[in-house]
């Protein structure tokens, strides 16, 4: 798809108003995209969960639902009806290197990743035409921190000029829970067992649904700082020579 993308920019930068009509394609193409995501996401979520959870804990792996997917589990006991992927978590003692050579094993392909100084940070992994990306946890003094990573592209030319890093900074992991979710699926997923701190802190008033929250957004209440240096994005191929992926 980023490749399809980069193609449409490229060849528009030699039309004249070429970048005018390369944004309406995109735009169309974007939102054709999510429409496919969101359908996808209601019809296979909870099985996807169900999958992750089985593989993850059999490895003895600990993981817990965060971001988009643990509100929506919370607060509507099933997936957000705008959201068009998956988010996840692992704990400081566990390795994003370890969850995706355990789910590499039960179907899920590997799609790309952010590194920050050497140190793989967060993998997009990809099952039943849904991503899902998983997010290493780090301390903070006592508190939980993670990165979440912002490509910048050269819209002309259609290249990755450069990748900035949000670190958020979260309330302590105090523990983890199994519980079940869903109605008609159900499945069993492992979420922070102070999930209601974890999304007060992230969304404020997460009761009122907001669809026009995102990750790299200056309304998100636990950013800590920006990262201009020492930050990666890498494909599939990149991971696996770089990071043993």
């Amino acid at each position: 798809m980023q490749r399809i993308l980069h193609l449409v920019r490229y060849c528009a930068s030699f039309v004249p108003g070429g970048q005018a009509l390369a944004r309406m394609v995109l735009g169309w193409m974007s939102v054709r995209q999510n429409k496919k995501c969101r359908a996808l996401l209601q019809a296979r979520g909870f099985e996807i969960c169900s999958k992750i959870h089985e593989a993850l804990t059999a490895a003895g792996i600990k993981y817990f639902a965060d971001h988009g997917t643990l509100l929506g589990l919370i607060r509507e006991n099933g997936m957000i009806a705008h959201d068009t992927d998956m988010d996840f978590s692992i704990p400081p003692d566990q390795s994003v290197q370890a969850v995706y050579a355990t789910l590499s094993k039960v179907g899920f392909s590997l799609v790309h990743g952010f590194a920050l100084h050497g140190e793989v940070q967060e993998i997009t992994v990809a099952y039943g035409g849904i991503t899902i990306d998983f997010f290493k946890c780090h301390s903070i003094g006592d508190d939980l921190g993670h990165y979440v990573f912002c490509p910048q592209y050269d819209m002309k030319r259609g290249v990755l000029t450069g990748v900035m890093a949000h670190e958020r900074r979260r309330p302590p992991l105090k523990g983890l829970e199994v519980r079940e979710f869903g109605t008609h699926m159900k499945a069993r997923i492992s979420i922070p067992t102070n999930a209601i701190e974890y999304l007060t802190a992230s969304y404020g008033n997460w009761q009122v649904p907001d669809s026009t929250t995102d990750f790299c957004s200056d309304k998100i209440p636990t950013q800590y700082q920006d990262i201009f240096e020492g930050c990666e994005m890498l494909n599939a191929e990149q991971l696996r020579a770089a990071y043993r992926l």
